[in-house]
């Protein structure tokens, strides 16, 4: 169950229409795609939220949202870093929470199992349904959210009720979150098989086998599906026939980085904290060699990228993989950042939210 946090709830600002259906806004990873970034960045403030910032952030209008290893999420002032409220719940978040218009929804594991629907001006249950456990973030489609448990069974309800439309049972767990694309769910399993499901009735269209099941979540790409790869390659599946494989490329450390793209390539941030550009053809090249390590911190933001490293260091990189800004941290960086015109919103791991303008 939802319990009360230790602070009486304030009221949001109103947010602007709009919704936050899966990782970094969209299958097309494209939240952030009309921002800006200055070179001359300056910390404007740092706030304390809840230990544990290692999934997305997300600004809407007044409002970030951000969810945490604490089993919190949290609704805070993005001008001054203030807190309007926050819930803790029975379990683990499953990544970053879900927004449409007025209702965000978080899933949750361990004995609490529930996926909950509240609001976002401040942060109210308006329902929740169990469902068993779930790891990873849920993906909105139109007027249903979808989750899929560590048994491997995927769930559709009601965005509006909690109800349940359909759920069907897959031959493993999953590896990554759903996402859609081309009028299907794709959802790959642990056991390296990508399904197809119809978000009508969550019939099972297609299934593809992988070379290994991948090693993070999928990028959108016009008529492309990209995925990285536990084997270390990146494949891309032409959407339009499923069953086609259009290339896969090796790059040479794990991914755990949702891809991202700007323009007519697609960027990837492997653990060794290379930066890679891959053309529609397949072809790879990498642009950045930043050193250290890293792990999820990956943004496109306008035309240029925003990288984290886990030693704390910011990097500002054009899109021939030339660092124009940089900032040093003292505590991980796990998390993408968020954005808006000239402004970054950095989560740090410890639990700190820092406002960078520029």
């Amino acid at each position: 169950m939802v319990i009360a946090a230790c602070q009486p709830a304030r009221v949001t600002p109103v947010v602007p229409a709009g919704e936050w259906s899966t990782a970094l806004g969209d299958p097309a990873r494209s939240a952030y795609g009309d921002g800006r970034i200055g070179t001359d960045l300056s910390i404007v403030w740092r706030q304390r939220i809840d230990p544990g910032l290692a999934a997305p952030l997300q600004v809407h209008g007044p409002v970030l949202i951000a969810t945490t290893a604490g089993r919190a999420v949290a609704a805070i002032n993005a001008e001054t870093g203030a807190r309007y409220w926050s819930r803790r719940f029975g379990g683990p978040i499953a990544g970053s929470a879900l927004r449409r218009d007025d209702m965000v929804y978080v899933a949750t594991g361990d004995r609490d199992n529930r996926v909950h629907a509240i609001d976002i001006s401040r942060g109210r249950d308006r329902w929740s349904k169990r469902v068993g456990e779930v790891r990873l973030e849920p993906l909105l489609i139109d007027s249903a959210i979808v989750v899929v448990t560590e048994a491997g069974v995927v769930i559709a309800l009601n965005t509006h009720d909690g109800e349940e439309r359909w759920q069907t049972t897959l031959d493993a767990p999953p590896a990554v979150p759903p996402v859609i694309a081309a009028g299907n769910i794709f959802v790959a399993s642990a056991r390296d098989t990508l399904y197809a499901l119809d978000p009508a009735n969550g019939s099972i269209v297609n299934r593809l086998a992988l070379d290994r099941a991948p090693s993070a979540a999928g990028l959108v790409w016009d008529d492309l599906l990209l995925f990285p790869l536990v084997s270390r390659r990146v494949t891309a599946i032409r959407l339009a026939t499923f069953a086609d494989v259009a290339w896969s490329t090796a790059v040479s450390e794990p991914i755990d980085a949702t891809p991202v793209r700007i323009g007519n390539s697609a960027f990837l941030l492997d653990r060794a904290a290379n930066v890679w550009r891959v053309s529609r053809d397949g072809a790879i090249v990498r642009i950045a060699d930043l050193g250290g390590a890293a792990s999820a911190s990956l943004t496109a933001v306008g035309n240029q990228l925003v990288v984290g490293r886990l030693d704390g260091r910011l990097y500002v990189l054009n899109t021939e993989g030339d660092v124009v800004a940089s900032l040093d941290f003292d505590d991980s960086i796990i998390a993408p950042v968020a954005a808006a015109d000239g402004v970054l919103w950095v989560p740090l791991l410890r639990g700190d939210i820092v406002r960078i303008e520029g």
